[in-house]
């Protein structure tokens, strides 16, 4: 039975401690699905498509239908059968109709406002892409932060079990008399050293994680590992994306936003305008009504319901023609307004446009800059690496102090560091620019 339990214990607490390997695809996938800036912007979206159904929708008559009956006791005036009515008694009536209004012409009011609509939508589409972007740069910063300190981790903990090394044979050199307290001091300095850059890395990767798990709305208990991405771009392909880069500018979706918004100042001009222009409008009824108290002239009887409806039926049609004529320079004000709209919204497009231009080549400048940055990083660092083996063996031999010996140890550490940061940092950036072309 014990062994049993422990079966089921290890079932109960397995997936408390399953580890879910998640890879850049992954990440962008949840991000799309799970975040609730995303969810807000969609729900935002499906409202304007409401908004152009009920703008095309308004170009639908009215019908209305509508029906009453009455009971009165007493004094009373019955407008069906013309007659005042006195007495103790109940008296009753009834009437029903079918209405319709359509407005025929409103100044293009309508069309206008389904424009408009459309307009909004296109502007709720491109914000959407903005944030989409926005929120994919930001967890690709999360996630190649979170990345990078995991190497680095990695790496403080291979430099930390070294240094350890070092300093468990620097006193058993001093036991022996080979080596001096100054030897064993900076052989404890280094070990301080890299257990300080091991919990710094930890800790930033760990930090990095929780902004991770918080954009893509993840619980922050679950325990997840990171797949290190590939390389996008490759040194041949650095000059095509060059030239496919500032293609791509005109079709970002900040200047799309943009374009979106100048169309609405533009048709708020044209709208302004068309405030002077006439409205007309038609309506029309049909209806019949029934009273206990209508009789028939000819015989002097109380007409029943059925011969009522057909006698009492009514018919009207009307047209309403309005126009306005001075109404203290509203409209004039209002085609002002537009206008100044109008500047305002062409300035920030063009201002949109720059700084898109900025951003596009800022980052394909990064990324270039990083390549090269990387293959300086390893050419430094084989350099150091060499450099501490040929100072290790002075070190041994005695020709060289333990103060050289450190030195050069702590620089090919740095080193190292900096070959994975621009490691990195160069995939970093080739997504990036890849995020910003929509390739990715």
């Amino acid at each position: 039975m014990q062994w049993l339990s422990l079966a089921c214990l290890f079932l109960f607490l397995s997936p408390l401690f399953a580890q879910q390997t998640i890879t850049l695809n992954d990440a962008i996938r949840l991000l799309e699905e799970n975040n609730i800036e995303i969810r807000q912007m969609q729900y935002k979206t499906s409202l304007s498509h409401q908004d152009v159904k009920d703008a095309k929708n308004a170009l639908l008559p009215i019908i209305s239908l509508g029906a009453n009956h009455n009971y009165i006791y007493g004094l009373t005036f019955d407008q069906i059968s013309g007659q005042l009515i006195t007495g103790n008694r109940w008296t009753n009536s009834a009437n029903a109709n079918l209405g319709t209004q359509v407005v025929l012409f409103q100044g293009f009011a309508l069309r206008d406002q389904i424009r408009t609509t459309v307009l909004t939508l296109q502007e709720n589409h491109a914000q959407t892409r903005v944030l989409n972007r926005a929120l994919k740069l930001q967890m690709l910063q999360f996630f190649f932060n979170a990345t990078i300190n995991q190497a680095l981790h990695s790496s403080s903990l291979s430099q930390l079990r070294f240094s350890q090394e070092q300093l468990v044979t620097q006193k058993e050199q001093l036991a022996l008399g080979s080596k001096t307290l100054v030897d064993v001091s900076l052989a404890e300095s280094q070990v301080a050293i890299d257990e300080y850059n091991v919990l710094t890395s930890k800790n930033n990767k760990q930090e990095a994680l929780v902004n991770l798990k918080q954009l893509i709305n993840m619980p922050y208990t679950d325990s997840i590992q990171l797949i290190i991405p590939q390389e996008f771009v490759s040194q041949d392909d650095m000059l095509s994306t060059e030239t496919t880069l500032f293609l791509s500018i005109a079709q970002t979706p900040e200047i799309a936003q943009a374009n979106a918004q100048l169309k609405k100042a533009i048709l708020e001009k044209a709208m302004a305008k068309n405030r002077y222009l006439p409205s007309l409008s038609f309506s029309g009824g049909y209806g019949t009504n029934y009273s206990s108290e209508r009789r028939d002239f000819t015989t002097g009887r109380y007409m029943s319901l059925l011969d009522q409806i057909g006698q009492n039926e009514s018919l009207n049609l009307g047209v309403s023609l309005s126009a306005p004529i001075f109404d203290g320079f509203r409209v004039k004000s209002a085609k002002k307004r537009a206008h100044l709209q109008f500047l305002i919204q062409t300035e920030e497009l063009q201002k949109v446009e720059v700084e898109q231009e900025k951003i596009y080549r800022l980052a394909l400048q990064e990324m270039q800059r990083s390549h090269q940055e990387h293959l300086v990083s390893q050419k430094r660092f084989e350099s150091l690496e060499t450099a501490l083996n040929a100072m290790a063996a002075r070190y041994e031999l005695g020709v060289a102090s333990a103060i050289d010996y450190n030195k050069a140890l702590l620089d090919r550490n740095l080193a190292e560091f900096n070959v994975i940061t621009s490691k990195y940092s160069k995939i970093y950036a080739q997504y990036l620019l890849a995020i910003l072309c929509d390739y990715y």
